[in-house]
């Protein structure tokens, strides 16, 4: 199932902006790199070898429990649907024309499964597909249903086909039509990447299995697959292992149910079908796909257990004979195998024994090792007539950007990273490396984190470019499962730092008269104090009535009591840029994670007294904390938890750009209890003056060697390993700075590698062993 190309070179740019900066060949080869990443490269990722089966939950034992309860699947799913995620399962197969059926329906599908982070596997659907013109309008009407679902990536659709009144057995002619119309319909979906799979019941096993074996040997096997139930073969008549042998690589998903003598279990468990033997068969044939547990009750099946409970404990029986075992070594992804959990085919975040985790698409504990800005061209220098002189040694080294990204890759890979951060060139994503994407969604507004320029975030412009650039980029990359998620932004400006010292409150009283977000903040004002004779006596400000406070555009000095009410309008903001961004991002790729807007971390103590000390706070890249003015703000009077706690529900990972020697566990620890999401340290880095470089513009203090460079990042990511909640790291970055400065002057020794491409040996030997140990050590199994 192969995802969509970019259709236009404003793609590269709206991932990565030093990508637009390309020029002559080198920009082509962007371009061109990044439509051979979307087209067919990406189609062999999900053919790769090796047994990787996913796991989800059909719906059928809900539809028969709430018609117990007088209530249908449909009219409960969102309760239905907690409950899915109380039993441990992210994916599920529901039901085409329920989910599908209309307009309405795909709608309150798309809001559910986004509110509770629910992927869908599958849809089942069926018709009567023996007659031609009833097939025909079946065919018609399944596609109509599926085209409402096209965001959903990689989908198989699982059509039964209607059997004959009384399980008759079906002609010849009535197989053949019925083939032919399957093989259109699989044609169509393949289209829309979708993967077709015909499902049987004991209908089609009886008579020796008569239709079931005619349609193995007759569909077109490039479009239309297998879902097949093991039950439904012995409840058939037929050996379920030699029919399951029998369909052999045609199956594309499995039905898991299981009885005792004949009657279905509650829950799935060892019973009448040999399922290890199954799953041994299926390890043969390196099964790819989807093993869907699907629990039915029959009169005599005995309820001993509420459903919920029933799926935990057939969750885990499916576990423990379908996926393999814990052990060591590493899964394909990069992630470690001492830990799994369930596999849905795209990263992931849970918990495991009490510890966070990024779980990668086959199930595997994930700690994120990443570096950020992997790319042939790194910095432009002004100051040498605008060109990269990074970009010189790259082209003459390696010739084009996708032979520097399969080399930078492995030199990576070999120091035990895994994970291309934020800003890397896009021919490194097809490298067999998971990464992220950076969407700029507020810079396509004008934001601007050097500026600390903010756009209005109430704004129908607002809201149109986030939907844009989440249509032009996450659509063509929603199906990709090496993608582990998005960051929004980099470093925006909420108010109160060295970029502008006002409060995002005073940012917004400013604004023009009609603009949305004025409005907004009068309303806040005006709902917090009634009038604006009580806010005047509150602020000591003289506004007189509402218009004049719209009018306004200079707003007083604010006092404690007004800063304390900014400290509150920002949640608000924040709320609505992430809301924004969570929403859109989910409208055009509904499962990949949403990382944050790699915020500014606090600046620790250390680099506060010796930039007094210096006299160089005028030089700090811009961070919470530097004066007296801005811990006021964000650590008295409420800023930074306000700040945090906007995000809640709109991030599955917090990300924070965080230079420090070592992370205060104490901030980290408030992000992630405020924002209620596991944190990345989405960027830090160490200089050492031993480069050569100079070292006096960019985040962070110089050290004095590189094996300061190296204790120093040991230290730093061993501490983010310890916290229960920190799920990894993006070091900054791939290459040096140029000495004579970059666009905002930075000219800093952060690199793994030199402006000859030449590692740091001493830092790289170091992280390639401190790498190999850092999933060890969060799981609580440190060796030192």
């Amino acid at each position: 199932m192969q995802w969509k190309r970019p259709s236009s070179r404003r793609t590269v740019a709206a991932c990565n902006p030093t990508l637009a900066r390309g020029i002559g060949a080198w920009a082509v080869a962007l371009t061109v790199g990044l439509f051979l990443a979307c087209g067919a490269a990406a189609h062999g990722q999900t053919d790769e070898k090796g047994y990787n089966p996913r796991a989800c939950v059909g719906l059928y034992a809900w539809v028969q429990d709430r018609a117990k309860k007088g209530t249908t699947l449909w009219d409960d799913l969102d309760a239905v649907l907690g409950e899915v995620r109380a039993a441990g399962f992210r994916a599920v197969e529901g039901f085409l024309r329920d989910f599908f059926g209309s307009d309405e329906r795909a709608e309150r599908t798309r809001q559910l499964v986004t509110k509770h982070k629910i992927i869908l596997a599958g849809l089942y659907s069926g018709g009567k597909l023996y007659e031609e013109q009833a097939g025909r309008k079946a065919v018609a009407s399944i596609l109509e249903q599926a085209r409402r679902a096209k965001a959903y990536p990689s989908l198989f659709i699982d059509v039964n086909p209607d059997p004959l009144p009384r399980g008759a057995k079906k002609t010849d002619e009535q197989l053949a039509t019925q083939v032919r119309l399957l093989n259109d319909l699989g044609r169509q979906l393949a289209e829309m990447g979708m993967q077709l799979v015909i499902h049987q019941h004991a209908p089609e096993i009886r008579h020796g299995a008569r239709e079931h074996r005619y349609n193995i040997r007759h569909v077109d096997p490039s479009v239309v697959g297998f879902c097949i139930d093991t039950d439904w073969f012995k409840r058939g008549g037929e050996d379920p292992l030699t029919l399951t042998r029998e369909t052999g690589r045609k199956i594309k998903a499995v039905h898991l149910r299981n009885g005792k003598d004949g009657v279905w279990m509650e829950t799935f468990g060892p019973g009448d079908i040999d399922y290890e033997a199954i799953a041994k068969y299926l390890r043969e044939i390196e099964f790819k796909g989807w093993l869907s547990l699907e629990l039915a009750v029959e009169k005599r099946t005995r309820i001993t257990r509420g459903i919920v409970e029933n799926h935990r404990l057939g969750r885990a029986y499916l576990e423990s004979v379908f996926l393999d075992k814990p052990g060591s070594g590493r899964s394909r992804w990069g992630g470690w195998k001492g830990q799994r959990t369930t596999p849905i085919g795209y990263f992931y975040v849970d918990q495991i024994d009490g510890k966070w985790w990024l779980i990668d698409p086959d199930g595997w504990a994930f700690f994120c090792k990443g570096v950020c800005s992997v790319h042939h061209v790194a910095d432009h220098c002004p100051a040498l007539g605008g060109h990269s002189p990074y970009e010189r040694v790259t082209k003459q080294k390696y010739g084009t950007p996708e032979k520097f990204a399969a080399a930078a890759v492995k030199r990576l890979w070999g120091w035990n990273f895994n994970t291309l951060g934020a800003y890397s060139i896009s021919q490194t994503w097809r490298q067999g490396m998971p990464y992220s994407v950076i969407l700029r969604v507020g810079g396509a507004e004008g934001a601007s984190w050097l500026r600390g320029d903010f756009p209005d975030f109430f704004s129908d412009s607002f809201r149109r470019r986030a939907e844009a650039r989440a249509m032009r980029t996450c659509t063509q990359l929603a199906g990709d499962p090496y993608l582990v998620g998005y960051f929004t932004d980099a470093e925006p400006w909420w108010g109160v730092d060295p970029r502008g010292m006002k409060t995002m409150l005073e940012a917004y009283l400013a604004l023009a008269s009609g603009s949305p977000g004025k409005k907004v903040a009068v309303d806040f004002l005006l709902g917090k104090y009634k009038n604006v004779a009580s806010l005047d006596k509150a602020w000591g400000s003289s506004f007189v009535d509402r218009d004049s406070l719209l009018a306004n555009a200079r707003p007083p000095a604010l006092n404690d009591v007004a800063k304390r009410d900014a400290s509150e309008f920002l949640r608000i903001v924040v709320e609505q840029y992430a809301k924004i961004c969570y929403e859109t991002i989910r409208k055009y790729d509904p499962y990949h994670l949403v990382m944050g807007c790699r915020l500014l971390g606090p600046v620790p103590p250390e680099i506060q007294r010796a930039l007094k000390l210096m006299g160089a706070l005028n030089v700090l890249k811009s961070y919470a904390g530097v004066t007296d003015e801005i811990d006021q703000f964000w650590f008295k009077q409420g800023g930074m938890q306000n700040l945090l706690r906007g995000f809640r529900g709109y991030v599955d990972v917090l990300s924070i750009n965080y230079y420090a020697q070592i992370p205060d566990p104490d901030h980290l620890r408030l992000a992630y209890e405020l924002s209620g999401a596991p944190v990345m340290t989405s960027e830090f880095g160490f200089k050492a003056m031993d480069s050569g470089l100079p070292n006096n513009k960019g985040a962070g203090l110089p050290v004095a060697t590189q094996k300061d460079r190296a204790e120093h990042f040991t230290k730093y990511v061993q501490s983010v390993a310890d916290l229960p909640f920190g799920i990894g790291y993006q070091w900054f970055e791939h290459a040096d700075q140029p000495a004579q400065g970059r666009f905002d002057g930075e000219n800093c020794n952060y690199g793994l590698v030199n402006i000859r491409d030449e590692p740091w040996e001493l830092l790289v030997t170091r992280m390639t062993q401190v790498n190999s140990t850092l999933e060890a050590r969060h799981a609580g199994r440190r060796q030192d």
